[in-house]
């Protein structure tokens, strides 16, 4: 089990709940490799390749982010970042740009986002509440959904991996401030991957 506190990161035995080790550095985000012989680490303008066993790091690639919202994949393959604007996607093993997601203008900034539990799409919301998604690798944006709820968007989940959820389908969560700003309002969605 990998907890990713202020503090820094600690890997625990989950059986016996023992601390294997603890990194007092605080990373943006991390994710273990698809075969989790490594953490992927997302920290300022590097990606790192981190050893779970030893601890240590095993390879840094650089990516020229902008110091915009950035978010890593499911398996630490992508890195999206934006300023607001349109989504750039960086390839986290190369540092090479891969793709720009068009974001529609009339929606207003980009407030978050969020990859799919498979990596291959990113769904985003922006400032008036509109959500958006695109396929990763057609670059085409396959959901527009305008906001029922006119607000900005403060947080943006998307999980395609839950018990008992529909094959095929992505849970998308999304929440925004109440008028009065002392309650949020939470909407969710369940779109067929293939719309979504």
């Amino acid at each position: 089990l990998l907890l990713d506190t202020p503090m820094g990161l600690t890997l625990r035995d989950i059986p016996t709940w023992e601390t294997r080790w603890t990194n007092p550095t605080s990373y943006a985000q991390v994710r273990f490799s698809p075969q989790d012989d490594a953490l992927i680490a997302l920290s300022g303008y590097e990606v790192l390749r981190i050893d779970p066993t030893l601890n240590t790091v095993l390879s840094t690639v650089e990516i020229p982010l902008n110091g915009g919202l950035s978010t890593l994949s499911p398996g630490g393959a992508w890195v999206a970042e934006t300023l607001g604007g349109d989504i750039q996607i960086w390839d986290a093993s190369s540092g090479e740009p891969v793709a720009v997601l068009e974001v529609d203008a009339s929606s207003g900034a980009v407030m978050d986002m969020a990859f799919s539990a498979d990596g291959s799409r990113v769904i985003a919301g922006s400032d008036n509440g509109d959500l958006q998604a695109w396929d990763l690798r057609s670059g085409k944006r396959t959901l527009f959904r305008p906001a029922a709820i006119p607000s900005q968007i403060y947080q943006c989940e998307v999980q395609g991996n839950i018990a008992g959820q529909i094959p095929g389908s992505l849970l998308v969560i999304c929440s925004y401030p109440a008028p009065d700003y002392l309650s949020t309002y939470y909407r969710v969605g369940i779109h067929r991957a293939a719309d979504a």
